[in-house]
């Protein structure tokens, strides 16, 4: 078994040879697949450790800018501001949302943070299972993408030219 094993990597290895630059492919998809799964699981983390052990509060909207859509029109509203715990024990100045607003809010929100050094603040009923999941299907993904490209695969096999029948010379043998 060992010596299939090693023959097989040995096959592997000269079809990534003759493949040459085509290579870059695999690699440059990891690359973008692995920084996607990073950005979004650290958003999806954030979120869940806001959600489950996080401190409550408010934060009160000090600064907001237009969420402009594909087209150019306005969505939503992206706001910032001062995030205060319940009990006054944690105040953190300058905190953004990790969603932006339909409506811009005019009175405190109520919202959750990861920690005192936080710089996001979670709503409730925040998207965190949707981040940790595209995360973990992105970074899947990292780990498919080489298999795939480099696995075994049935076209791999020689191509064969198929006997071609030539059906003037048959018709000219029977007269």
């Amino acid at each position: 078994m060992r010596q299939t094993i090693k023959a097989a990597l040995r096959v592997r290895a000269q079809e990534a040879r003759e493949m040459g630059w085509l290579n870059i492919v695999p690699i440059a998809l990891c690359g973008f697949f692995l920084g996607l799964s990073v950005w979004s699981l650290s958003i999806g983390v954030d979120g869940l450790r806001a959600t489950l052990g996080g401190i409550a509060g408010t934060v009160t909207i000090t600064e907001c800018e237009p969420e402009l859509g594909r087209q150019g029109g306005q969505i939503g509203w992206d706001c910032t501001g001062t995030f205060r715990s319940v009990d006054g024990s944690v105040m953190i100045d300058r905190i953004a949302f990790d969603n932006f607003f339909e409506d811009r809010p005019s009175d405190a929100v109520p919202a959750r943070v990861s920690g005192p050094a936080s710089t996001t603040a979670h709503e409730s009923g925040s998207s965190w299972v949707f981040w940790t999941g595209f995360g973990v299907v992105a970074l899947g993904a990292v780990f498919y993408l080489p298999w795939w490209w480099f696995g075994p695969r049935a076209s791999r096999q020689p191509a064969t030219r198929p006997t071609r029948i030539d059906r003037r010379n048959k018709k000219k043998g029977r007269r």
